[in-house]
């Protein structure tokens, strides 16, 4: 009996040292707890980071399908762009403003021009305009014979004027009228842009252009009426601006932009505007007004392409080495200056900068002897070409009192900073052709994702041939 006491207090002796010994001191429990938390949070750090490089990588597949969406867009337009036929504007327009939103908020002094950590230039928001027979159907509007909505049919058009620019954005009421007060890009490069480049969008605005002799037979729909007035009060008209329609009847093509010139007597103007330029008030490519998130009755006014965070558009032409005004003076295939619009006047030359690096390259003055410098020299200030009737920096440079007043006396064009280039569809020549059409447009445009999870716009360079 006694040793079976001594063996059963043995065994709990045993039990008790054994669950004295499982036991976690305080300190123990601490030390487990903080590295425990330590794991937490390394694990939570690897956890943020794999969720941010997935969201960048999805942003970067984002971005780049819009980019190729766009490259195919842009490519196919120029590719119905001809020399004769169709009509290419150019606006170059650096914007002094923010690249985001961050930056915006950091600087002390309210400089946009104050350093850009991001880009070491400031944005662009140029615009391109063209007249192009690609064929293409409406968005907005339908059956123009006046048809009940059950035989609405779309209206094919095989000539459309092209927009490409930022939009300005506004907002729209119930009556989907556009609520006044909005912010415009401004047409100074020195005037302050108080919206961050990454909150731009690029727009794509499409006029198809009906030459119908007669008022449809029926009932004449709305957007006629809406239209009104002249062709030009029509191409740069709140109405087509504001996405209220994108069709124009009895647009005669021929008459408004082909052929001024081959009305215009010889001689009285080397170079002139198109019909559709004669109204100053309305500028043909003026920039959209868009509403990000507009009323449900007008949802349809966004029937234009558009890529939201573009924080810059940026276009620049090259001239054809083949053609007349070149006369052989670039015989290397490699040979090829691009014109940039939107180059800033500057204390050396104020007013010849828009030729951009061919000005600045043929009056290089470390280099005078140049092969490179004399070609460029003669491409500025040579009347070249068949007809003789002018140069390069007579058409699109040189100081106010040179100007052109057909050119550059216009409400929408800056007259000390001559940023607009138009290159029509005729000529007063032998060829009747624009013999400095472009050859090929330079795209750079750079790009935000729409959820902002980059840290900066991925650029992205073009090269797109005009006419194919």
């Amino acid at each position: 009996m006694h040793s079976l006491r001594q063996e059963k207090g043995l065994r709990t002796t045993i039990f008790e040292s054994r669950h004295r010994a499982a036991a976690f001191s305080l300190a123990e429990l601490i030390v487990a707890m903080g590295i425990l938390l330590l794991m937490l949070a390394l694990a939570g750090q690897v956890m943020s980071l794999t969720v941010r490089a997935t969201g960048q990588a999805n942003a970067v597949v984002e971005v780049n399908q819009e980019l190729r969406i766009f490259e195919q867009t842009i490519r196919e337009d120029m590719k119905h762009v001809h020399a004769g036929e169709s009509l290419i504007l150019i606006e170059g327009n650096p914007i002094n403003a923010y690249w985001s939103a961050s930056r915006k908020a950091a600087d002390d002094n309210a400089d946009p021009g104050d350093g850009f950590p991001e880009r070491d230039e400031k944005p662009r928001a140029d615009v391109l305009m063209v007249f192009t027979s690609r064929r293409a159907v409406n968005y907005v509007q339908y059956d123009y014979t006046g048809a009940p909505p059950t035989a609405e049919k779309n209206v094919y058009s095989g000539v459309q004027q092209v927009v490409y620019g930022h939009a300005n954005l506004a907002d729209l009421d119930s009556t989907g009228a556009v609520v006044p007060g909005y912010p415009e890009f401004p047409a100074d490069p020195d005037t302050v842009f108080s919206t961050p480049a990454e909150d731009w969008h690029l727009a794509r605005r499409i006029v198809h252009l009906l030459n119908l002799p007669t008022l449809p037979p029926k009932a004449t729909p709305a957007w006629v009426d809406a239209l009104g007035g002249s062709v030009e009060e029509s191409l740069g008209g709140p109405p087509i601006l504001q996405g209220e329609t994108d069709v124009i009847t009895r647009f005669d093509y021929e008459r408004w932009v082909v052929e001024p010139y081959k009305t215009d007597p010889i001689g009285q103007y080397p170079y002139f505007w198109p019909e559709i330029f004669k109204d100053t008030d309305f500028p043909p490519h003026a920039r959209s007004v868009l509403d990000e998130t507009p009323p449900p009755r007008f949802a349809n006014r966004l029937g234009q392409f558009f890529i939201p965070h573009c924080a810059s558009f940026k276009v620049e032409w090259a001239i054809d080495r083949k053609s007349p005004y070149v006369g052989g003076l670039l015989d290397d295939e490699k040979e090829i200056f691009w014109v940039d619009p939107g180059i800033e006047p500057g204390p050396e030359a104020p007013f010849k900068q828009p030729l951009g690096d061919l000005y600045f390259l043929a009056t290089d003055p470390s280099n005078p002897d140049s092969v490179q410098q004399n070609k460029l020299s003669k491409l500025l200030t040579e009347n070249r070409g068949d007809g003789g009737q002018y140069n390069l920096l007579d058409r699109f440079g040189g100081p106010p009192d040179e100007f052109n007043p057909i050119w550059h006396d216009h409400g929408f064009t800056n007259g000390t900073r001559p940023n607009l280039q138009v290159f029509t569809a005729t000529r007063l020549n032998a060829n009747n052709v624009e013999d400095i059409f472009p050859v090929a447009l330079r795209i750079t445009i750079e790009l935000m994702d729409k959820n902002k999870r980059l840290e900066r716009p991925t650029r992205h360079v073009m090269i797109v041939p005009v006419g194919g």
